[in-house]
């Protein structure tokens, strides 16, 4: 405990002396005060631009994230390899910087995708969907698991695993959820957020149908067709993130197909897909087309258009009624007004 002052006694004996109190100077500082030094500040998330990527998951590394030696031991069964998955095939989670792996082994594979819940942003799984990947197994098929952190959304699969039960799955997943999130964690990851001011929301294909009708003055009607296959977890919920719908239009009074239209959000930087196309003109301002290879659902005539940020790709019967150049000009149209 500090001492007290000695002042009073040292003025009661001034006044019984009869003279006046001298004040006592206050102490003189022995030591100056540390600078303050400025905090430094947080550092800013990486704002990435409506139409351009953002950082993928663990720069794309599947075996930084699971060596096929962690896979091995945990589910018990030989793993051979790990690798990314085609990225062609990935558009939608490459688009929210998610990251889509691949396992085989002698007699099982699987896969697992992570997914960043800053280009997730508010997707979530439907209801159906929920009900399809996450609650009973089919032990012909595939059996899918998730795992979730604050910063990442986890989900895997397994396909000819034995006793693929719902609870055997979902206690290997917890496993191997909790080990890629951890090495995702150690890897790091660049703090970022996405710009959507500029994407487009999912249309209707009902009102679509109409739009693309009147600018080619023919009737049409426009319903849903998603996926020719059932897609991964990873992929459906990526889909929603980027806002993708495919739409079948066909003729209202023939009911003959003739287009379908594949939309999507913020893609504008994978633009021809995977660099193949040849460019050509749809009369539109600041909207860039492209011819693609090869055929689709309908074996048809494909092309794909972008406003620099979104993407509509499109698939016409080779019967249709119009002319290339008429189906670019409303396309295009379409495009450069926003669908």
């Amino acid at each position: 405990m500090r001492r007290p002052l000695t002042v009073v006694p040292l003025l009661v004996l001034a006044l019984l002396a009869g003279c006046a109190a001298t004040p006592v100077p206050p102490p003189t500082p022995t030591s100056t005060p540390a600078p303050v030094t400025p905090s430094s500040p947080a550092p800013q998330a990486l704002v990435v631009a409506p139409g351009e990527r953002p950082p993928t998951v663990m720069d794309g590394d599947c075996v930084a994230a699971l060596t096929p030696e962690e896979l091995s031991h945990t589910i018990g069964e030989p793993v051979t390899r790990v690798f990314r998955r085609d990225e062609r095939w990935t558009r939608s989670l490459n688009g929210v910087g998610g990251l889509s792996c691949e396992w085989e082994g002698e007699a099982v594979r699987g896969g697992f995708e992570i997914l960043p819940r800053a280009g997730l942003g508010s997707a979530e799984f439907t209801p159906d969907q929920d009900e399809l990947y996450f609650q009973e197994c089919n032990p012909d098929w595939v059996c899918a698991w998730q795992w979730e952190t604050e910063g990442l959304r986890i989900v895997g699969s397994f396909q000819g695993l034995p006793a693929m039960t719902r609870e055997r799955v979902d206690s290997l997943g917890d496993l191997l959820g909790s080990k890629i999130a951890a090495r995702a964690d150690v890897y790091g990851q660049p703090t970022w957020q996405q710009d959507r001011s500029r994407w487009w929301s999912a249309p209707d294909c009902a009102q679509l149908a109409a739009s693309v009708g009147t600018l080619l003055g023919a009737e049409l009607t426009g319903t849903w067709l998603g996926h020719h296959d059932t897609p991964s977890a990873g992929t459906a919920l990526a889909d929603t993130a980027v806002a993708y719908r495919m739409c079948l239009l066909d003729d209202a009074a023939t009911a003959a197909n003739r287009l379908i239209l594949s939309s999507t959000a913020g893609l504008g930087w994978d633009v021809p897909w995977a660099g193949e196309g040849a460019p050509v003109d749809t009369g539109a301002h600041a909207v860039e087309a492209y011819t693609r290879p090869g055929g689709g659902y309908i074996a048809g005539t494909m092309f794909e258009l972008t406003d620099g940020v979104n993407v509509l790709s499109a698939e016409v019967a080779r019967d249709a009624p119009w002319s290339s150049a008429e189906v670019l000009g409303a396309l295009g149209s379409l495009v450069a007004n926003g669908l």
